[in-house]
């Protein structure tokens, strides 16, 4: 692959993959595609995993209700574990209220726009490991392995899994799934240790860290999963079996800046500025930014020093357009859970450059 110039600044440390998809303008079904990389060292997908789950969420939600379901459902966790849910009577005071309700669309939305965990945690618990790596090894996404949620539980909690009770829009309880006992484990217990040492909560360091317990995603499986969302002609029959309002609403809360959502709370830009997780094309910049040019529909992660991007740009004034995904570990001490990375020197310039150098190749 023929990368830009920016990548002379990286090496073999920073594990940098790169798989990009390059669409004919005058035929979608025609497609260019390179890499560099790609499934030659481990990278942690952290946040990435959000994305097939978000989807199977919507499509269990759809074929369960033969297409009645509403996304506006939402969702109350019976669980002993305060890691993974509030008390139920705070959830119930929270449903109260559009803005706050823990409705599939609502968790959708503020994944895509600001990466909300505990989103991403209600989903996950809706569908469960298994039927989530049943359903991806039916889509032929087989090295995907989506084992935990972002609950900041630890390893005794997770054995026990909450009930999941959900709620139509009217009240009336569509489905429910008692608390239950589960044990999840990896398919490969293969160490996959990264870094030199693991900075613990007491600050006392330890070796490397095994990431064969965690979640992974390959990246050529994340593109793929991209482009079979986005480019629905290509196939006879769509791989994600969403209701049309569903996917409008998801593209729609893949651009969009969280200052445009309908969440208060995401609407301060000193938090939360209109480049927040638009690593490809627009970097990590703190910039106001305008729609209208160049659009970036996407979904991110970033954790230990792994920043991953994946991401269908558009140049909305030519039609010209480019799906990338990538990653770069920008970790020069190699200590991962001190806090201290590389993103802002290395990682986001590497990807603001990568972004912008394969729109100017779409032809």
């Amino acid at each position: 692959m023929r990368m830009h110039p920016d990548a002379n600044r990286l090496d073999s440390s920073n594990r940098v993959q790169v798989s990009i998809l390059w669409p004919d303008t005058q035929s979608c079904a025609h497609w260019r595609h390179e890499e560099f990389g790609v499934n030659t060292t481990y990278y942690y997908p952290a946040s990435l995993v959000k994305w097939p789950v978000l989807l199977l969420a919507l499509e269990w939600l759809n074929e369960q209700g033969g297409g009645q379901w509403s996304s506006e459902a939402y969702l109350e966790l019976d669980s002993p574990n305060s890691c993974q849910a509030t008390t139920l009577s705070e959830q119930r005071r929270r449903n109260q209220r559009l803005e706050t309700r823990q409705s599939i669309a609502n968790d959708v939305q503020r994944i895509l726009l600001v990466s909300d965990n505990k989103s991403y945690s209600r989903l996950f618990y809706l569908l469960g490991p298994e039927y989530i790596a049943q359903r991806l090894n039916e889509k032929g996404f087989d090295g995907t392995e989506i084992l935990k949620a972002y609950d900041g539980c630890d390893a005794d909690a997770r054995k026990t899994w909450p009930g999941v009770i959900l709620i139509s829009p009217k009240g009336d309880t569509l489905f429910h799934r008692p608390t239950s006992s589960m044990s999840v484990s990896p398919r490969d217990t293969t160490p996959l240790f990264v870094g030199r040492a693991f900075m613990q909560a007491n600050g006392t360091l330890t070796g490397p860290l095994d990431f064969s317990t965690q979640n992974k995603m390959p990246l050529d499986e994340a593109l793929r999963m991209l482009e079979s969302f986005i480019n629905l002609d290509s196939l006879e029959k769509p791989l994600w079996n969403l209701h049309p309002k569903d996917r409008e609403m998801v593209l729609d809360a893949m651009h969009r800046w969280p200052r445009e959502s309908a969440f208060s709370d995401l609407q301060k830009r000193s938090e939360y500025p209109d480049d927040y997780k638009k690593f490809l094309y627009y970097g990590n910049h703190n910039k106001e930014l305008k729609h209208g040019a160049v659009e970036v529909y996407n979904i991110v992660g970033m954790a230990y020093g792994f920043m991953s991007d994946l991401a269908w740009i558009v140049d909305a004034r030519d039609g010209r357009s480019v799906l990338v995904a990538a990653t770069v570990y920008a970790n020069r001490d190699e200590v991962l859970n001190d806090g201290h990375y590389d993103y802002d020197q290395l990682a986001a310039p590497f990807l603001e450059a990568l972004g912008k150098w394969a729109l100017e190749q779409a032809k």
